[in-house]
């Protein structure tokens, strides 16, 4: 059994030495077409309830949710953010495509909006629920110490990986009455080049060692480590080697 490993290792090397001249890492840096990102697509204020479509690419699925520009308070980008809370908490959806089995990183800019005085009906505290594919993950965001002009945006992130060629992505206020979680900037871009296992920015011998060392194990099995399975099938096997090997040598930006 050693013997065999130890040829199949051999053979995966040198199937890699002949990737050498690969190209770019197959989506390294690639971002997903988000439509609309920015909500730079709405003209002035305007409240959107349940079925209503912003921008031509966010339907909302419940509540309202008002597209907020400028002059209101300063956006992480462009023009116009989206506060998810209209007249009630509401909702937020937009279909992503995406490529099954890649690993892609969810990006988007939070803030909050302050309102007036904070009690039960109007929190500090605004806490957003946000899905995509299979993963989902809540948000908080405190408006103490912001300002119109100073909305001290911040970056959050959730990693996934889709199942099929398109990801559903919803953002849900959790925060009641008038004045909810703000959104804008949102981006959905590959994480890193596919094969990059350990995170280096750089598809290699590191990663396919790591690959070989546990091929075949099964989730259950002592050897079994999720993110060495790299298509989420269960099994560390070819096709996880295959996506190592053809984008073998390929730095990412």
């Amino acid at each position: 059994a050693a013997r065999g490993m130890e040829d199949f290792r051999m053979r995966a090397i040198l199937l890699a030495s002949l990737a050498l001249a690969a190209g770019p890492c197959r989506g390294g840096g690639e971002c997903a077409p988000v439509s609309d990102p920015g909500f730079e697509n709405t003209i002035g204020a305007n409240i959107f309830g349940p079925g209503n479509t912003i921008g031509g690419a966010w339907v909302v699925l419940s509540g309202t949710v008002e597209v907020v520009p400028t002059w209101q308070w300063v956006p992480a980008e462009g023009d116009n953010s989206l506060d998810l809370c209209g007249n009630e908490a509401g909702a937020v959806r937009q279909v992503i495509p995406t490529e099954a089995g890649l690993r892609y990183t969810l990006r988007f800019a939070l803030a909050g909006n302050k309102g007036g005085a904070h009690d039960e009906s109007n929190p500090a505290i605004k806490i957003v629920h946000v899905a995509i594919g299979d993963q989902s993950a809540e948000f908080a965001y405190d408006v103490t110490g912001s300002t119109p002009d100073s909305l001290q945006w911040v970056y959050r992130t959730l990693p996934f990986t889709p199942s099929g060629d398109s990801a559903a992505l919803v953002f849900t206020s959790l925060t009641p009455g008038f004045y909810g979680p703000a959104i804008d900037d949102v981006s959905v871009c590959l994480a890193f080049c596919p094969g990059d296992v350990n995170g280096d920015n750089a598809v290699n011998f590191i990663d396919l060692n790591a690959i070989v060392s546990v091929y075949n194990a099964k989730a259950g099995d002592v050897l079994y480590i999720p993110s060495l399975d790299l298509d989420s099938d269960g099994i560390i096997g070819f096709a996880d080697l295959n996506i190592v090997l053809s984008n073998f040598n390929a730095p990412c930006p």
